[in-house]
């Protein structure tokens, strides 16, 4: 099983991306859509943002105390649904859409992964011990489509 910190940074940086670009037109055709220039240098920038903000959330040293892990992902799981929320208001390129469109739902998967969490570790229901199990597949799973779009400070 991953460590608590592996596995969350992990699928948290890939998430980082969703953070990319906030904002109005800087250099899309007019339509609010971005280049893939202006994706790419703002998702890294932001990237860096982002990963300072994670660092400063205390990893949890016995993620097997409910008590623990509860209070842990009350801090990082609204972090990764903001992420998510923001990442589905951009609007990519028609050449990125479709890989755009891959990272966006590996994202949601890992934001949705997180909450579960968080509500299991609340309910003190052990088999969300076995569900961390899935944060290092999901994060890879974000992490290529990063790759993929040339966000390479996002898929770390």
């Amino acid at each position: 099983m991953p460590t608590i910190r592996t596995a969350t940074t992990a699928a948290l940086a890939a998430l980082t991306l969703s953070l990319a670009a906030c904002g109005g037109d800087d250099g899309g055709s007019g339509d609010g859509t971005l280049s893939k220039g202006d994706l790419q240098s703002k998702a890294n920038a932001v990237c860096k943002d982002v990963e300072t903000r994670l660092k400063a959330v205390t990893q949890p040293s016995d993620i097997q105390d409910a008590n623990v892990a509860s209070a842990y992902f009350d801090k990082v799981a609204p972090l990764a649904t903001d992420l998510v929320d923001r990442l589905k208001a951009l609007k990519p390129g028609d050449a990125e859409k479709a890989d755009y469109d891959a990272f966006t739902a590996a994202s949601t998967k890992v934001s949705d992964l997180l909450g579960t969490l968080k509500d299991k570790a609340k309910a003190k229901d052990q088999s969300g011990l076995q569900d961390l199990a899935k944060l290092d597949p999901l994060g890879s799973e974000a992490n290529a489509a990063a790759k993929k779009l040339g966000l390479d400070a996002c898929a770390d």
